[in-house]
């Protein structure tokens, strides 16, 4: 990740302020599942049910090693096959999300990105590098994969954590929380806003950690976290939640919410 850098002669009292923007990635940065769009690859469709049955746990983590690991061996899909599926006409940015990206980096000093997702490094980094948008954040955080010397892909988990609500691979307000604190203690920054975009039912737990801060949570509609919005009401104002559809949603409230403080 590309390290800021700083003035030298600025005080350790100044804070740099900037916007954070926290994204998910699938269903909210594409508009599919970048783990499950390779099932894709495979016709027999009940052996990917058989598979997941037998998971213990139903560590989704080791799923789709198990199906990766099938694919290699079965249907001799390596890991360049992999890539050119994920960067294929087949995955789609979700709809305006050019557009809240572009606004974005067209401020990159005032603004940073994260992506936090239960995806992994590889489909992350092949999809990011076909929409020619790898560079618009300052760290992406997921499980961690490679590719061995026989092209298979293997997935490993980002972290442990003790969080009992989360998957056991990843639990995103630790990654979030631990994001914040490095950005105080090693840049001398704190955010004047911090925008959570996400779809997933794994969002929820980080979104605690904007109680009492100043920022919007963007919850998209028809996915399981809009189930928990009467959970985030716990934790945050109603008006800084938003249910959208559209990238373009999320801009339009973020462009207003810019100008009204730029008036004050």
């Amino acid at each position: 990740m590309e390290q800021i850098q700083y003035n030298k002669d600025v005080q350790t009292s100044q804070k740099l302020k900037k916007n954070l923007f926290i994204f998910d990635f699938d269903h909210t940065i594409i508009e599919d599942n970048s783990d499950t769009t390779i099932f894709d690859l495979i016709d027999d469709k009940e052996k990917i049910k058989q598979m997941y049955k037998q998971v213990p746990d139903k560590s989704w983590t080791l799923f789709v090693n198990r199906v990766l690991d099938y694919m290699f061996t079965d249907l001799k899909i390596d890991a360049t096959r992999l890539m050119e599926f994920q960067q294929s006409n087949r995955i789609l940015l979700t709809q305006g999300m050019e557009q809240l990206l572009k606004y974005i980096t067209d401020d990159q000093g005032s603004n940073d990105a994260i992506i936090v997702s239960d995806s992994n490094t590889y489909y992350i980094q092949w999809i990011l590098q076909k929409f020619n948008i790898n560079n618009i954040f300052n760290g992406i955080y997921t499980n961690q994969g490679y590719i061995d010397e026989n092209k298979l892909l293997k997935i490993t988990p980002y972290h442990q954590h003790m969080c009992q609500e989360c998957p056991s691979n990843l639990c995103k307000q630790q990654v979030v929380q631990e994001y914040l604190e490095n950005q105080q203690k090693n840049h001398q920054t704190d955010y004047e806003n911090i925008y959570y975009i996400g779809d997933g039912g794994n969002d929820f737990c980080p979104l605690k950690l904007l109680q009492n801060k100043p920022g919007s949570v963007f919850v998209r509609k028809g996915f399981a976290l809009e189930k928990k919005i009467p959970q985030i009401k716990e934790y945050l104002n109603e008006e800084q939640i938003l249910v959208w559809q559209d990238g373009l949603e999320i801009l339009e409230h973020i462009q207003q919410k810019q100008a009204k403080l730029e008036k004050q």
